[in-house]
């Protein structure tokens, strides 16, 4: 029995229940808004529109306007410019990664200047306002997935082990939410920490360990910060229709008075930026136990994910692995394109191949 290790990326959660791949999500986002409209969910259409505004702004700034200045008043009809999220994401990082101070004058009066990032014209306040609501409408748009269970259990039979682990750039809660139904994952030990302030669990799962760990590199949506921890998570355990992730593992599921319709806490995990902000110790405890998984392992399989040239922090945790005396597979219908970088970066000429849909392969 081989020891697995899938790492999925988002065209594994696009297969399994379509959900957006990163050059769709801002596309995913508009369709949001208009479900929070006729929710008549008012705040959250603002911050939608609001950040649609914001990234409509930069694309005028970085590359329309420039165009027109230097074509003498040519126009861009039609753009990719927003399927670059990673980028975006990336841009807002990295202006917030450090904060310029600076001593001013001006008509003999001499002030402080605060508040401003490093290659960008707004605040810094701004630029944390929209990156929440960016995430607050990553979080809406990928929390309601509708996997396909015939899907999922063939994965299941074919890839899932005692001995396999799982490593995912994914936010979403499939994958946890399908093997806590099999009774083979659970919160408490199932991402590779267990949160300070976990609530008391029923009474069937005191003893339940997870026979499968996933660990989620950029955070999952239902991890959050600590109430009582601020530099630790906890996990958040329903959505707004107080429907719970994980039905009858905790000894006492609250239900809410109203539904709520606020911003979601979404400080507990990292954009799939090129430069991450690594802010909670979990995080970092998952990426250290993705490196072990890796090592460990016999069997590598990518699952539609891209391995994005700019993410120098997964680029350096693929270095530091031997890849040498590992299988290597690689499932997706870009493979042959996918297929230079992956040699590259993880120095193995022998990667087996595989250019067809996950749903293709497991037939």
């Amino acid at each position: 029995m081989n020891n697995t290790c899938l790492v999925l990326g988002a065209g594994f959660s696009n297969a399994v229940s379509n959900l957006p791949i990163t050059k769709e999500m801002v596309n995913a986002f508009q369709v949001e808004i208009e479900r929070q409209r006729s929710l008549n969910n008012t705040n959250r259409v603002k911050w939608g529109e609001h950040l649609l505004n914001f990234l409509d702004k930069l694309e005028n700034e970085f590359l329309k306007t420039p165009y027109a200045k230097a074509e003498e008043g040519g126009k861009i009809l039609k753009s990719n410019y927003s399927e670059n999220f990673e980028g975006l994401c990336s841009f807002i990082d990295l202006n917030l990664a450090f904060e310029v101070q600076a001593r001013c004058e001006s008509n003999g009066i001499k002030a402080g200047l605060s508040g401003k990032p490093l290659f960008v014209n707004y605040t810094s306040a701004k630029l944390k306002q929209i990156r929440g609501y960016l995430k607050n409408y990553l979080f809406l748009t990928l929390i309601h997935d509708n996997s396909n269970e015939e899907l999922l259990n063939r994965i299941h039979n074919l890839f899932f082990n005692i001995r396999s682990s799982i490593i995912t750039f994914n936010y979403d809660l499939i994958l946890e939410k399908f093997l806590f139904k099999k009774n083979y994952w659970f919160p408490k030990d199932g991402y590779g920490f267990t949160p300070k302030d976990l609530p008391a669990l029923s009474s069937n799962y005191f003893n339940q360990s997870s026979r499968i760990k996933i660990f989620k590199m950029h955070g999952s949506l239902n991890w959050e910060p600590s109430s009582f921890y601020l530099t630790n998570l906890q996990f958040k355990w329903s959505d707004d229709d107080d429907n719970y992730f994980f039905p009858k593992y905790l000894k006492e599921e609250k239900k809410k008075k109203y539904r709520y319709q606020g911003a979601i806490a979404t400080e507990g995990w990292i954009l799939p930026s090129w430069i991450k902000q690594f802010t909670f110790n979990e995080i970092i405890q998952v990426w250290n136990q993705a490196f072990k998984a890796l090592n460990k392992a016999d069997e590598i399989i990518f699952i539609g994910y891209s391995l994005p040239r700019a993410d120098s922090a997964v680029y350096s945790l693929f270095s530091s692995i031997d890849w040498n005396n590992k299988i290597v597979k690689l499932i997706d219908p870009n493979a042959e394109e996918l297929k230079d970088n992956y040699s590259f970066v993880l120095r193995k000429s022998d990667i087996e191949i595989i250019p067809v849909s996950l749903e293709e392969y497991l037939k």
